[in-house]
Order: structure tokens, then sequence, then C-alpha cells
């Protein structure tokens, strides 16, 4: 094995963290502090993520005073969900152990 050590970004990468953790969780801050708002899909989770960024789409939803809260939920979210692994991924991960990494 030429490379001991290999390098992985969990989320999105190892584990499918927005699928089960962050998406989830925006979409309860929506139902907690803005039951007025239908939350967005998924799909659209994702774009907005990059168009116009995460920090500026949230704070187009929320107050300042209620982005507390919504990071407290997104923490919560964190601390209670592990997600799943991508189909695969522990095996690679165990190959690579076997294998002297």
């Amino acid at each position: 094995l030429q490379y001991r050590c290999l390098l992985l970004d969990h989320d999105d990468t190892t584990v499918r963290g927005t699928a089960e953790v962050h998406y989830p969780a925006h979409v309860q801050s929506l139902r907690e502090l803005r039951p007025d708002l239908e939350p967005c899909s998924f799909e659209e989770w994702i774009a907005r993520n990059h168009e116009p960024g995460v920090s500026a789409y949230l704070k187009s939803l929320f107050r300042p005073e209620q982005m507390p809260r919504e990071e407290a939920i997104w923490h919560e979210a964190m601390a209670k969900v592990h997600p799943s692994f991508y189909e695969g991924m522990p095996e690679i991960l165990a190959a690579f152990r076997e294998r002297g990494g």
C-alpha cells in the first residue's frame, strides 16, 4: 500500500449528511419559526445552498432574532441523527484498513 493515511470529508462524501440531517433540520426550522412558508424541495435546498448560498438564503427566511433558534435546531439534529454511509463506503474503508492503511 503506497499511502497508509486516507483523508475523507465525511459530509456528503462518505455519509448522507445533507439528505438525512441538514435538509430535515431546515424543514423543522421552517415549520417551527415560519409556519407560513412551505419548505422547498430537497433539490431546491441543494440549489439554494450554492446560489445565493446557505447563509444568504437563511437570512432571507428568518429574522435576526430567529437565527439563534434556527442554528440550535441544526445543532440538535447533528447531535441526534447519525447519517448513513453511502453504499459501498464501509467496504472501501475496511479494504483500505486490511491492506495496511
